[in-house]
Formats: C-alpha cells, sequence, structure tokens
C-alpha cells in the first residue's frame, strides 16, 4: 500500500512540474490545471459509460489541437465526437488522450526537446503525430486509431486489451505499397510501443533531419523499406479514397460487394477527403476536411444500408 502511495504520489509531482510546459503548448489556465489532472477516461468518456458491459476492448486516439489541420475547433470537436460514438457502438471504450498523459513518461521532457519543430523538418501537427506514440507508452499500450479512423464492423475483441493480436508486437492495419504502413490504426504491448518509438526517433535523426519535411507515416515506411521485420503490416483498414468511390457508385445500393473485403475500419484521412472534394465525390459536403464529421456519418450509414457494419 505504502508503495502504491509513494508511487502516485511521484508521478503527482511529475504531472505538475510539467504543467508550465504544457501551458505553453495548450494555453492551459491555472484554473483548468485540477480538470486536466482527471484521466482522459473521466473527462473524454463519462457519457458513454456502460457498466453492463465491462469487457471492452480500448481503444485510444490522440488529438492535440493545431492550428495546420485545414480544421478548426468546432469541427475538430464534431470529429472527435463522431469517432467515440462510432467506436463505442462498435463495442470498444474509446478514450482521447493529449500531452497530459504524455506527461507521466519518464522520458517525457528529454524526447519533448528532440521532436522540437525549431530543430526538425516539421511544424507543430507533425510533432503531435511523433509524440502520440511516447503518449501511447504512457499508458500503458493496446489500441490506437486516428481520429479520422471509423469501424466497420463489431469489434472481434474482448477484455482490456492484454490479448493483443500478434502476441503484442506492434502492428500497423493500415498496409501500403510493399513494404509499411498508414499509422491510421495501430496496437501493441507497452514495451512494443516504447520499442517502435526508439525506431522513430533514430529514423528522424538519421534520415527524417535531412528532408524538407519528415511525418511519422514517412517514418514508418522508411523503416519498413530497411528492415521488413521491424513490426507487422496487416491489411484491415479500407482506404479513403476506395470508400469514396464505393459511396458514389452506390446510390441505389448496386454493387455493395465490389468493395467489401477483410476490412475493420476506415480511414477518411485529410488526403483522400480532398481529393474526393475535387472529384465531386462528396456531394453537398464539399467543405473538404471540415466536414470529415458528416462525411463518415454519411458513409457508415450507407455501408450498413449495403447490409455491412454495425
Amino acid at each position: 500500500m505504502s508503495i502504491s502511495i509513494c508511487i502516485t504520489a511521484l508521478l503527482s509531482c511529475r504531472t505538475y512540474a510539467n504543467t508550465t510546459l504544457l501551458r505553453s503548448v495548450e494555453k492551459i489556465s491555472p484554473s483548468e490545471l485540477d480538470e486536466s489532472m482527471l484521466s482522459p477516461s473521466d473527462q473524454n468518456n463519462r457519457n458513454l459509460r456502460h457498466p453492463e458491459k465491462e469487457n471492452r476492448p480500448v481503444i485510444h486516439t490522440f488529438y492535440q489541437r493545431s492550428p495546420k489541420t485545414g480544421m478548426d475547433d468546432d469541427a475538430d470537436d464534431r470529429l472527435i465526437d463522431t469517432w467515440k460514438h462510432a467506436w463505442h457502438d462498435a463495442g470498444w471504450e474509446p478514450r482521447v488522450l493529449s500531452l497530459r498523459d504524455a506527461i507521466t513518461h519518464p522520458e517525457y521532457e528529454h524526447i519533448d526537446k528532440i521532436f522540437d519543430p525549431d530543430r526538425m523538418p516539421f511544424g507543430i501537427y507533425d510533432k503531435m503525430c511523433f509524440m502520440r506514440w511516447l503518449t501511447m507508452a504512457a499508458v500503458g499500450g493496446g489500441w490506437m486509431s486516428d481520429y479520422d479512423t471509423f469501424p466497420l464492423t463489431q469489434s472481434p475483441f474482448s477484455g482490456d486489451g492484454d490479448q493483443l493480436p500478434h502476441e503484442g508486437r506492434f502492428t500497423l492495419y493500415d498496409k501500403v505499397g510493399l513494404a509499411g504502413g498508414v499509422p491510421s490504426l495501430a496496437s501493441g504491448s507497452k514495451a512494443e510501443y516504447e520499442r517502435i518509438l526508439m525506431l522513430l526517433i533514430d529514423n528522424l535523426l538519421t534520415h527524417g533531419i535531412k528532408e524538407k519535411s519528415w511525418t511519422d507515416m514517412y517514418a514508418f515506411i522508411d523503416i519498413a523499406n530497411r528492415d521488413r521485420e521491424a513490426y507487422v503490416v496487416d491489411k484491415h483498414v479500407l482506404k479513403g479514397r476506395t470508400a469514396f468511390s464505393f459511396w458514389k457508385r452506390t446510390q441505389t445500393l448496386s454493387r455493395c460487394e465490389g468493395v467489401k473485403g477483410d476490412e475493420w475500419a476506415v480511414h477518411f484521412s485529410h488526403t483522400a477527403v480532398n481529393a474526393a472534394g475535387r472529384n465531386g465525390e462528396l456531394g453537398e459536403l464539399q467543405g473538404g476536411v471540415r466536414h470529415r464529421a458528416e462525411i463518415a456519418n454519411n458513409f457508415l450509414k450507407q455501408w450498413k444500408l449495403c447490409g455491412y457494419g454495425i
């Protein structure tokens, strides 16, 4: 009991020691600090609790406000709300993480300095894409998705994530090219997230820093091209561009089967949504990425009408 109390006290001290650093990124006022110390599940998911379903697997996403997403705060909030409800309806317990969760990691300050946008070939948005892997290690690993990735089926998993695919090896489920994956849906143990974080840092410092721009997606692809055993790649995410093509040609519910495979989720990336807008595939939702919440809801409704989904 005394050991647990000491650990809790140490984590609390570390948390409050980093609040000044957080304020510089998030502009958190002192009055908000007590609320920010609540756990992510308490803050973001308290209205989605279903006590009768205690064996839901947990799905995390990472979100930190950034001026370069093409989204305003309202659009981000609607997308996060859509993400939470979609995953909850599919049998998961959704949790939204942020830098508040990352600061409990013992290497937070050191790694935060490594990913300094003033020294690296990216801005604050891409820095946050790297920092989410530190955050997942800080919370103990498990499942993570982008907040623009939505489930297409009921969860095939149960429990709290202890029984992960591939015996907990880090896995990306959105395959791209001959090797590598897009980090839209991932799973792994805490130790695997720690290992992957070190690989990403090494890749950034040895290869990415030489480029004009470098994201965690570029790093994952580059890592896999250099070592195909670095992590597992499965193909269970429907590409946004394929989803929009399906949506456009199935207005009368015909040819629904043309896109169905072994997909667990669909990823409506910035690139896919912008391309769909140029191709006239969004109908009345021509606002592009600002309407990703509505785009996701409309697609998931169509998916269900075709006899698929949740």
